[in-house]
């Protein structure tokens, strides 16, 4: 017959057949005839889409940057989303008579864009490298809320931030190579020899050594690695270097070498430099006096500021 048409959905797609304007069927993968003079079928995916996408930024030190992420989301209403947009088929039952389905992705990345420029134009260079996880985070729950998606029927599934990287020419302009000497702590160093946390802790209960110290410096002392290695990599290029493998590293002329003491660890790497700076941190000042690790980790930032100006500060 003239007209005459079979459909059949896949599980995964919400169906509205209607007739003169009047729904008549509804459901997940249904199949069926009908007249395709009179009939209109909508056909609304329900399956998770992902929405990848890259903002170009800038900073509110005005340095340009690229956020790159994806966006998993789902139509967790479809007849709000029917209500709202355009999923009618042609005739032919496979294309839209409209856009709008295509630029369902679009929306949804519409509305990231906006949270993700309001938070990074707040924040300067070195902070906005480092906020991968808060700005997933921030994406995440603004787009929860966000009232021009419930009402078209969008359930966010998942957002993830990939990379926050400068453009090349702001990298351009702050293309320097940070190297990050640490080493073991005696809480890494007891387990290496021991095997395991329990056997350590043992000789050190057998000794009568206080085992908490041991985990309260090696706490603090991981807290402040991190801490650098953090900054340091927003900053440029960057290489964390365990002591042991000082007299294999080949420096480069340009590096600048950050050590997170005690002053045997400054001492031991200056045996390998030929007129790099070094900046010495000390991990813990309530601990150690270091002779050789006049900042502490707060002062990292400024002190790279001006070890780059080249006025950086020695003490005598």
């Amino acid at each position: 017959m003239l007209g005459i048409r079979y459909y059949k959905a896949d599980p995964s797609t919400y169906v509205v057949k209607s007739i003169n304007g009047k729904t008549k069927q509804r459901g997940k993968g249904p199949s069926f005839f009908y007249n395709s003079v009179k009939a209109s079928i909508s056909a609304i995916p329900i399956n998770a889409q992902e929405a990848p996408f890259i903002f170009g930024l800038q900073t509110a030190d005005f340095q340009e940057i690229r956020v790159q992420g994806q966006i998993t989301f789902r139509i967790e209403d479809p007849e709000k989303t029917a209500d709202m947009l355009n999923f009618v088929l042609k005739r032919d039952g496979v294309s839209y008579v409209s856009d709008d389905p295509m630029k369902l992705s679009d929306r949804v990345i519409q509305s990231a864009q906006a949270i993700v420029q309001e938070r990074i134009q707040t924040i300067p260079l070195r902070a906005a490298l480092a906020t991968n996880t808060q700005i997933a985070e921030d994406i995440r729950q603004h787009l929860a809320e966000d009232e021009s998606l419930r009402t078209m029927g969008i359930n966010i599934l998942k957002t993830t931030v990939s990379a926050i990287s400068p453009t090349p020419e702001t990298k351009k302009a702050h293309d320097h190579r940070f190297v990050l000497v640490t080493r073991k702590t005696r809480l890494q160093e007891l387990i290496e020899r021991f095997n395991s946390w329990p056997q350590a802790r043992y000789y050190l209960e057998h000794i009568q050594v206080d085992a908490q110290d041991y985990l309260e410096e090696h706490d603090l002392y991981t807290k402040r690695v991190n801490d650098a290695e953090a900054m340091l990599r927003s900053m440029g290029l960057f290489q964390r270097l365990e002591r042991d493998f000082l007299p294999s590293y080949q420096f480069g002329t340009d590096d600048i070498v950050v050590v997170i003491g005690q002053d045997g660890l400054v001492a031991n790497t200056l045996k390998y430099l030929n007129g790099q700076q070094v900046i010495g941190i000390n991990p813990d000042p309530g601990r150690w006096d270091g002779k050789l690790l006049p900042f502490e980790i707060n002062d990292l930032a400024s002190v790279i500021d001006r070890t780059l100006k080249g006025n950086s500060e020695q003490k005598k």
